[in-house]
């Protein structure tokens, strides 16, 4: 057993507390949000790790997901940057925040739908098939992208845009004209 130490959080004990605790490959951090500790894994798309080196053949590792000083989640997943995908895709998140955690995947342009995750810059634009990828934040802690219908209330026509949210129960809200 190996103690996990989650920043503010404290430490949690579980298999690992780094990619070198796991002979098989790396270690997956744990949930802060439900005490399930951190465990070793065999690389596989989604598993934990610190560096390619533990991902298997063709994955990258890649941060999912930062609360600094608290818990920082790195995953196995088709890309790390957009160098990592062919031209016209871009590296974009899935997220399971009900998890913690999530994988970077390569996504053609304008192929997320709303609620889906996306990178905070122009490439999270034009992956979602709306055009807005706006932050969602939780609680002053975590801020992340969410494809939504509408930035702000001129996207509305005459109605109002409602920002998107993060849920940890229901994860990403994408924002809506209401």
């Amino acid at each position: 057993m190996e103690c996990f130490i989650s920043g503010a959080l404290g430490g949690l004990c579980g298999e690992c507390n780094e990619d070198a605790d796991c002979p098989a490959g790396g270690c997956t951090p744990p949930n802060p949000l439900d005490a399930t500790p951190a465990v070793c894994n065999v690389g596989a798309v989604g598993d934990g790790c610190e560096t390619d080196l533990v991902c298997a053949m063709g994955l990258e590792c890649g941060e999912i997901v930062n609360i600094p000083g608290i818990v920082t989640a790195s995953t196995c997943g088709e890309c790390d940057d957009n160098a990592d995908c062919t031209p016209g895709d871009s590296c974009q998140p899935d997220y399971d925040l009900t998890q913690f955690t999530g994988v970077l995947e390569c996504t053609a342009d304008g192929s997320l739908a709303n609620g889906h995750g996306c990178t905070l810059d122009a490439d999270g634009d034009a992956a979602c098939s709306s055009g807005f990828c706006e932050d969602a934040d939780l609680m002053g802690l975590l801020t992340l992208g969410v494809c939504s219908e509408c930035a702000s209330d001129a996207d509305c026509g005459p109605g109002t845009c409602n920002p998107p949210e993060l849920d940890v129960v229901l994860g990403l809200i994408p924002g809506e004209c209401v």
